[in-house]
């Protein structure tokens, strides 16, 4: 079957040279039934871009040293259809809650 996905993110920089620059930012994302995202290389748990109903995430992006980066955020998921790429999508109730703490190096 064929599905839809639209993808919306606004993400700020504060003006804070203080604190280097934080980001805050939001997305939103709605995936039809048949909608399938193929990004594999994605660092999300819990697939939150392969979410086949509305998804929401509110995430604070600081940096903390040269290369080293800290991101805090909420992700909230509500499945309308199953998630996965093998069969066909089936009704779901699943709602997905998460909060994460990431801390990343870059070199």
């Amino acid at each position: 079957s064929t599905g839809d996905m639209v993808l919306a993110t606004l993400t700020y920089k504060l003006p804070v040279s203080m604190m280097k620059n934080p980001l805050i930012g939001a997305e939103f994302l709605h995936g039809s039934k048949g909608s399938q995202f193929f990004g594999f290389a994605g660092d999300s748990l819990t697939a939150f871009y392969q979410t086949r109903g509305d998804a929401y995430h509110l995430f604070w992006s600081q940096s903390l040293e040269s290369g080293l980066n800290l991101r805090v955020g909420y992700q909230m998921q509500d499945h309308k259809w199953s998630k996965g790429y093998v069969g066909a999508p089936t009704a779901s109730t699943l709602e997905e809650k998460t909060m994460y703490a990431n801390l990343r190096y870059t070199f």
